[in-house]
C-alpha cells in the first residue's frame, strides 16, 4: 500500500463503530459478483452518529486546514448527467458553511481522505479485513492505494455520468438517491477509445447516451444500502427530496493498475494510426504493453500518479517538442 494515503494511527472514535460493516448474509453476491458486475449490499453505518451534519462541519474544517491540495471540494452548480466534472462553484457558501446548511445550500460536498481524522480513523482497516473475508481475496497485498471519502449533497443534486479507476463501496448514510451503475465490460456503453482517452488523463472521456440507459443497473440507497462500482463501470448518481450523505470506500488493484497501462499504450499505439488489440485477448501483447510502461519502483505521492506517473515520464518529451512547435508557430 502506498504510504501517504495509509499511514494513520488507529484511534477509537469517539462515536463508536460497530463491530461489522457489511451483512454477511451478502457475501455470496460480494464473492460472485465482486469487480465484475455492480450489486446492492446493506450495512450498518445507516445514520451513525459520526456521520451528522455538525460532525461532518468540523470534519470539513479539519481537512481544508490539513497541509494537502483539494481535500475538500464544493460545487454549486445546475450539473445535468452529462455535465462530467465541467463544474463550478458560483455561490457565497465556503464548503463548511455549505454543509451547516446542507438543505438550504444547493451545494455538492466532497471530503476525502476522512481517515487522517482520528474520529474516522478506524473506517479504513475494518473495511480491508471484512471486504477480504467477504470477497476471500488477500486485500492487503494487491491495494496499491486506498482512500475514504464522503460525499455530501443537497436535495435533488446530480452527480454526472462519469468513469473511475477504483474499486468503489458506496454506502447510503443519510437521506436517499438513485445510482445508475452500467456494465464495466460492455463495449457499446464505454467504448475502449475512452477508456485510453481517460488514462491519459481526460476524466471527461466517458460519453452517456441515453439510449443505454436501459442496460444500468439501478438502486435506490437509502440509510443502510449500498451499491458496489466495478472499476470503469460507468455511473450517476441522483438525490432524493433530502439531503444525502454518502461513505465511499475505493482502492486501487494491482491487476487493474497493470490493465490501465495496457490502454496507455493502445492510445500512444493509436496515435500512429495503429489498431490496438485492447486488453485481455493477448497474455504476451499485455504483458509487453504493461512492462513498457514500468513505474521502475516509483512510489505514488498522489492518487493520480499511481496509474499515469510512468505515461506521463514516457511521454514528457513528446509533449515538451508540442509546446515548442506550438510557442514556435505562435511567433
Amino acid at each position: 500500500m502506498s504510504e501517504p494515503s495509509l499511514a494513520i494511527a488507529a484511534i477509537r472514535p469517539r462515536s463508536a463503530l460497530p463491530g461489522t460493516i457489511f451483512e454477511p448474509d451478502d457475501g455470496p453476491a460480494f464473492r460472485t459478483n465482486y469487480n465484475k458486475a455492480p450489486f446492492k449490499f446493506r450495512h450498518a453505518l445507516g445514520e451513525h452518529p459520526l456521520f451528522a451534519i455538525d460532525r461532518l462541519v468540523n470534519l470539513c474544517s479539519f481537512m481544508e486546514r490539513q497541509p494537502l491540495k483539494e481535500r475538500v471540494i464544493h460545487f454549486t452548480d445546475e450539473a445535468a448527467v452529462t455535465a462530467g466534472w465541467r463544474r463550478s462553484n458560483s455561490g457565497n457558501w465556503t464548503a463548511a458553511d455549505a454543509l451547516a446548511n446542507i438543505r438550504d445550500s444547493h451545494s455538492w460536498v466532497l471530503i476525502k481522505d476522512i481517515q487522517r481524522h482520528p474520529d474516522y480513523a478506524e473506517l479504513r482497516d475494518l473495511f480491508i479485513d471484512e471486504i477480504s473475508r467477504m470477497t476471500e481475496q488477500p486485500m492487503r497485498s494487491e491495494i496499491t492505494w486506498m482512500d475514504t471519502y464522503l460525499f455530501i449533497a443537497s436535495p435533488e443534486m446530480i452527480t454526472p455520468y462519469h468513469i473511475d479507476h477504483e474499486c468503489n463501496f458506496l454506502l447510503q448514510i443519510h437521506g436517499e438517491k438513485s445510482a445508475h451503475v452500467f456494465p464495466c465490460d460492455d463495449r457499446s456503453i464505454l467504448k475502449d477509445e475512452e477508456i485510453e482517452a481517460y488514462y491519459i488523463g481526460n476524466l471527461n472521456a466517458a460519453q452517456y447516451r441515453e439510449v443505454n440507459e436501459s442496460k444500468a443497473f439501478n438502486v435506490r440507497l437509502r440509510p443502510g444500502i449500498g451499491v458496489h462500482q466495478p472499476p470503469l463501470a460507468p455511473h450517476w448518481v441522483k438525490n432524493g427530496s433530502d439531503y444525502s450523505v454518502s461513505l465511499s470506500f475505493l482502492y486501487f488493484l494491482r491487476g487493474f493498475d497493470r490493465r490501465a497501462k495496457i490502454y496507455q499504450v493502445n492510445r500512444m499505439l493509436r496515435s500512429l494510426g495503429m489498431k490496438p488489440t485492447p486488453p485481455g485477448q493477448s497474455r504476451f501483447k499485455d504483458a509487453v504493453k504493461s512492462s513498457f510502461l514500468s513505474d521502475f519502483g516509483y512510489r505514488a505521492q498522489q492518487k493520480e500518479d499511481v496509474v499515469r506517473h510512468a505515461f506521463r515520464r514516457m511521454t514528457a518529451p513528446l509533449r515538451l517538442c508540442r509546446d515548442l512547435t506550438r510557442k514556435s508557430r505562435a511567433r
